[in-house]
């Protein structure tokens, strides 16, 4: 009923407004204490007009605020497609986007929004390939490798969680699965899914043993 209720008020007052979910919200793999992330795409005028949209922070506020008093961990972006592309300099949000899928709201708005960051790495994958290698020799310096500690960080740790996110990454910039295009094996791949599935398993359980994300 509630998400009925804001649905409603987002088309009649910002018709231009998409709702998506982003990050591990997008992928749906949320463990117990993850943070819940959301993008607020809007068009930045009011259809067939020139100013701003006049009730874009009331209409987040009355999704935000109950989620919040719930005790959820939500984080937000509020951001029209060209600032998507924008933001796209930075790492963190391309990646985000591309795991990214539309809630409610305005489809082709999204669809905009997500084909603008996807285009880029789409024509030079091998740069977005060097991005992420370079990000992941910065995890190394920071996390550690996971198989080498004795208390990895199962998420950002080389050998974790956060490869095989790049994983996906890396196959939306080719726009083909490894396997298609003999980058790897479907045996390869089997055991890269079943180290996933053991790591989510071992992230659940801390987040339920600590209370914490």
């Amino acid at each position: 009923t509630a998400k009925t209720s804001w649905s409603e008020q987002a088309r009649k007052e910002c018709p231009q407004l998409a709702l998506a979910a982003i990050g591990g919200y997008g992928r749906a793999e949320l463990n117990p204490h993850s943070d819940i992330d959301f993008m607020f795409l809007h068009s930045g005028q009011v259809a067939g007009g020139t100013r701003p949209l006049p009730h874009l922070s009331r209409i987040i506020d009355g999704l935000l605020y109950p989620l919040w008093d719930a005790g959820l961990r939500v984080g937000h972006a509020v951001r029209t497609p060209a600032e998507c592309a924008d933001a796209s300099r930075d790492l963190d949000a391309p990646s985000a986007t591309l795991d990214g899928r539309l809630l409610a709201g305005d489809a082709a708005l999204w669809e905009r929004a997500f084909e603008g960051v996807l285009a880029p790495v789409r024509r030079d994958p091998g740069a977005f390939a060097a991005r992420l290698v370079e990000d992941r020799d910065a995890r190394r310096e920071r996390f550690g490798s996971v198989s080498s500690l004795i208390e990895p960080e199962v998420k950002e740790g080389v050998g974790g969680l956060r490869d095989v996110q790049t994983l996906g990454w890396l196959e939306a910039a080719i726009g083909s699965p490894f396997e298609d295009t003999g980058i790897v094996r479907a045996a390869e791949r089997r055991v890269v899914d079943d180290a996933e599935e053991f790591l989510i398993r071992v992230r659940s359980a801390l987040h339920l043993e600590t209370g914490r994300g």
